[in-house]
Formats: structure tokens, C-alpha cells, sequence
């Protein structure tokens, strides 16, 4: 029988490709062969930190060609940023090492100038000699005052780069003060397909509004705080017509609508299908006109910057069903508090294509005389399932069991709130603990969901047995992931955990949520 010993050289390369990085350590220290053909991996990724400098600048620059994803954090000696790494791709970069002491802290404070004048310099060198980068990843964590002037770093980003993708900025109150340094960031901005940015917002740069942003594709953008400026941030996404995704977070400052709206009705984004927002006015009829002028989507998630969001009422979801339902694939309701169990129900009976569905409930009474649903490609489902009928499953697990493709269900996204909102009557009541996933409660009907990988049930109100934890283990082969409290007894809690660790089951992860600190055991 032939050893992996005896495998070409390039089959063994290719399995390295899926070795963790954590793991090459050990995996090099089998044998020789190993060592030979895995050593790269260990420089495939190399993180330096100022007070963890693991690796000297010789062996680092001998190891170079093997490096393809780099990450630095805080001030390192400058030999550091002039290394030439062939086939670079990953460039993440932090402004300064979170362990230091107070003391180092305050002695950076003191020459906060300085040090970004140098940072500034490094960064834009080591890119200079890396046309190679596709991902920039900046993080400027805890550093309040090193908010980079960096446009020697920007112009850098800009004018030097191959073929860039991928640009993240973000991990605190990122802000750009030189008009220069702005100018730079916008039309670095303008070279990637995809951008993630968090901070203040920085419109204000005139070249931004002469910029082709035609080649971005997906934006992420969080401006924490909007500066006192006429312009908003809607006239840099205006630009970026290319656009396919979106998602606009507006953090403490008013979602405009009306210029959103605008745009919309300008068919200024035509093939956006991907949208995500955290809108904020109290007006349905408001947002249903925005739903109604967006393009089809086929991913759209609402997620308020504070809980609730009570203005998506019946005219938006009438304007949801009639214009996206035919193609929306991912629903993402979840944090919506007025997305009733109702409008839930017609999504599930409406979207065929529907792959993904998240919402806070689903109410067993409605489901028990509901039509089946229709969205028989649906692979991830999360709501919590509310309304007694003796605490039985059954229209449940009728309506689940029809869902072969299903790979993951969480019925815990009610389980953080005290209260449940009833749209019946406009008030709250308190959250039921939902339908037993037990045998004897209608679990056996979940026989045909052969693909299910992880189940997360709701942490409180589950009194499982043994055999139905092993009614689990043996109808889903593939179930890998279990999360939730199964039982409110702590004895049979610690006998359902025991049953796990004597199998051979080391691919499950028994997730525990009780309120005994535990939260989570490997087996």
C-alpha cells in the first residue's frame, strides 16, 4: 500500500495548501520528508509585534520568497520594512503593539509626531517594494493619537500596486487630517474592488469628487461621526456606480434618506444586488420607497444601530415581496423587531430561491396552519420558534423536514431579550421557551435533513435525554457543531456530555451556554 512518503512532490505541496497554519510546526518535526517539502509553510504567514520580535531581519529576508501573508504591528526597526517579499499578497498593519506597558504608552504620546512621520515612511516603503500586496488590512487599535498623516503611505498604495483587491481600514477612530494625505486616500480608495472603512468621514477632499471609482465593487462604510461638512457621504458612494454590494452604516448620525432615495430613482447603482443597512428613520412609508426603487437584490440585511427598527412596517414589506421576492437568496432580518412571525412565514412560502434566513421568531400557532414553504434550497436557518401547543414540535419539524439542503439551524436568537414583541396586539409578553427538539415532541421527522452540520439550540427551556442526543449523532453523519444548554438538570446536563466524550465523535464541539461559566468543551 503506498505512503504518503510516495506521493509527488507537487501532490504533497498541494496538501500543504490545507494544513493550519497552527499545526505546521509539529507537521514539520515528523521527518525529514516532511521538514522538505512543509517547511515553507511556517513562513507562509509572519506576524512581528515590537516586544515579540521572534524572527531577526536576516532570516526573515531569507525566507522571504515563502512569505505571502505579512502582518506589523507598531513600531518596528526599520530594516523591518525594507524587505522584498516575491509573492506577498496579505498586508495587515497596526499602529502600535496593545501589550505595551502605561509607561511605553506615554512615552510614545510624547513623540506621537515623530513616530507618525516614520510610520508613514516605513509603511510607504515596504509597499513600494511589494507591487505584489492585493489586501491591505490597517488597524489603528487603541491609538487615539497616531491618526496617520500618511500621504507619502497613500500615494504609495496608489500609484505602486499590481493589481490591488482588497482595502480595510478601520479598528478605531481612523481620521486623516492633511488635505494632501486625503487626496492620496481617495485615489488609492479608487484601485480596489472592495473597501471596508470605519471612522470619520473625509469627503471633503475635492479631488475625491474628480476620482474614478468605477472599479469598486463592495464598500463597507461606517463614518463613526460626520464632520461639520455640506457634503455627505452618499456623493462618494453616488461615484462608485459599479457597485454590486453596500452596506451603509450610519453610527450615530441620521440615514439620509431622501438623497438615498434620489439616487435610487436615478438608477445610480443598476446593478447593486447586495445591500445592507442600518437605517434609522421612524417612517414605513419612507422606506418603502426606498425598497421599492432598489434594483432585484439578492442579499438584503437590516441591521439598526439601535435595536429595533419599528419603521419597517407593511408598506416596505409589500414592496419587499413584490420587487425582491423572486431573487433573494439571503434574508437577514434578525436585529428587525418589527419583522413579525407573519411576514416571516410569507417570505418562507414566496422565496424559492431563498439559501439563507434570519428573523427574531417565527410564532408555532401561525406555523401549525401555514402553507409549506417553498424555499427548498435553504441552507441556514435562524429564529426563534415562540407559542406553546404543549411545548410539542411537530409544525415545526413538518415544516423543517421538508428542507433536505439545510447545513444550519439557530433557534437561539430570541435568547437574549427579556421580552417578545406580539404584533397582535402591539405590545410584549414574555419570550416562551419554544418546542422540546426531543423524540417523544416530533425530532424524528428531522430524519431527511441528512445535511445538517450545526444545530444551536435556544440556552434555556431544553430537557433532553439520552436517546435523543443519540437520535441526533446517528441520523445527521455530518453534524459537527452542537451549541445551546440541552438540559435544565445539571445531572443529566454532565450525562449528556459524558455520552459525547466516550464516542469517537472528535469533530463535534459541544458548545455549553449554561450559567455555570463553562462555554465549551472539545471532543
Amino acid at each position: 500500500m503506498p505512503c504518503i512518503v510516495d506521493l509527488p512532490p507537487e501532490v504533497m505541496d498541494h496538501l500543504g495548501d490545507f494544513i493550519h497554519q497552527r499545526d505546521i510546526t509539529n507537521i514539520v518535526l515528523v521527518s525529514q520528508h516532511f521538514r522538505r517539502h512543509f517547511s515553507r509553510l511556517v513562513w507562509k504567514e509572519v506576524s512581528l509585534k515590537p516586544r515579540i520580535l521572534k524572527v531577526d531581519v536576516d532570516t526573515l529576508r531569507a525566507n522571504a520568497a515563502s512569505v505571502r501573508s505579512l502582518h506589523y504591528c507598531g513600531h518596528l526597526p526599520v530594516e523591518y520594512f525594507g524587505i522584498s517579499f516575491p509573492s506577498l499578497s496579505v498586508l495587515k498593519l497596526e499602529t502600535r503593539d496593545t501589550n505595551r506597558s502605561e509607561e511605553e504608552r506615554a512615552q510614545q504620546e510624547e513623540k506621537a509626531q515623530e513616530e507618525q512621520q516614520e510610520l508613514d515612511s516605513n509603511w510607504a516603503r515596504l509597499v513600494r517594494l511589494n507591487s505584489t500586496i492585493r489586501d491591505i488590512n490597517i488597524s489603528m487599535q487603541e491609538d487615539p493619537q497616531l491618526h496617520i498623516k500618511a500621504s507619502e503611505f497613500w500615494e504609495a498604495v496608489g500609484t505602486s500596486l499590481h493589481n490591488p483587491r482588497r482595502l480595510k481600514v478601520g479598528g478605531g477612530y481612523h481620521h486623516i487630517y492633511q488635505d494632501s494625505a486625503k487626496d492620496m486616500f481617495w485615489r488609492a480608495v479608487s484601485r480596489f474592488e472592495e473597501v471596508e472603512y470605519s471612522g470619520y468621514d473625509h469627503w471633503q477632499s475635492e479631488v475625491a469628487s474628480r476620482v474614478d471609482f468605477s472599479r469598486l465593487k463592495r464598500l463597507a462604510y461606517h463614518a463613526a461621526t460626520m464632520e461639520e461638512t455640506p457634503r455627505s457621504p452618499l456623493e462618494f458612494i453616488s461615484r462608485c456606480r459599479g457597485l454590486t454590494t453596500l452596506r451603509l452604516e450610519c453610527g450615530s448620525w441620521e440615514f439620509p434618506a431622501g438623497a438615498f432615495l434620489a439616487y435610487l430613482e436615478r438608477s445610480t447603482w443598476p446593478l447593486l444586488d447586495d445591500l445592507t443597512l442600518d437605517y434609522g428613520t421612524q417612517l414605513d412609508e419612507d422606506f418603502s420607497a426606498i425598497i421599492r426603487e432598489l434594483p432585484p437584490l439578492k442579499q438584503f440585511r437590516l441591521e439598526p444601530y439601535r435595536f429595533g427598527g419599528h419603521w419597517f412596517g407593511p408598506q416596505s414589506f409589500g414592496y419587499l415581496g413584490r420587487c425582491h421576492f423572486a431573487t433573494l437568496r439571503n434574508l437577514n432580518m434578525g436585529r428587525c423587531a418589527s419583522f413579525s412571525s407573519r411576514m416571516a412565514l410569507v417570505a418562507l412560502q414566496n422565496c424559492h430561491l431563498l439559501e439563507e434566513f434570519s428573523t427574531q421568531r417565527i410564532c408555532v400557532f401561525e406555523l401549525a396552519s401555514s402553507r409549506p414553504w417553498v424555499c427548498l434550497g435553504l441552507k441556514r436557518l435562524a429564529s426563534h420558534f415562540n407559542g406553546n401547543l404543549g411545548r410539542s414540535g411537530i409544525p415545526v419539524f413538518t415544516q423543517l423536514s421538508r428542507l433536505t439542503n439545510l447545513e444550519e439551524i439557530d433557534t437561539s436568537v430570541m435568547d437574549c431579550y427579556e421580552t417578545d414583541y406580539y404584533e397582535s396586539g402591539g405590545g410584549y409578553g414574555t419570550i416562551d421557551k419554544g418546542p422540546q427538539w426531543r423524540l417523544d415532541q416530533g425530532l424524528e421527522r428531522l430524519s431527511t435533513l441528512t445535511q445538517i452540520r450545526k444545530l444551536t439550540l435556544n440556552k434555556k427551556g431544553q430537557d433532553l435525554v439520552v436517546e435523543d442526543l443519540e437520535w441526533m449523532l446517528k441520523q445527521w453523519p455530518l453534524l459537527d457543531t452542537l451549541a445551546g444548554n440541552f438540559s435544565s438538570d445539571p445531572s443529566m446536563q454532565e450525562q449528556l456530555v459524558a455520552m459525547v466524550e466516550k464516542r469517537d465523535l472528535e469533530s463535534i464541539n459541544f458548545a455549553l451556554n449554561s450559567n455555570d461559566d463553562r462555554t465549551a468543551t472539545n471532543v
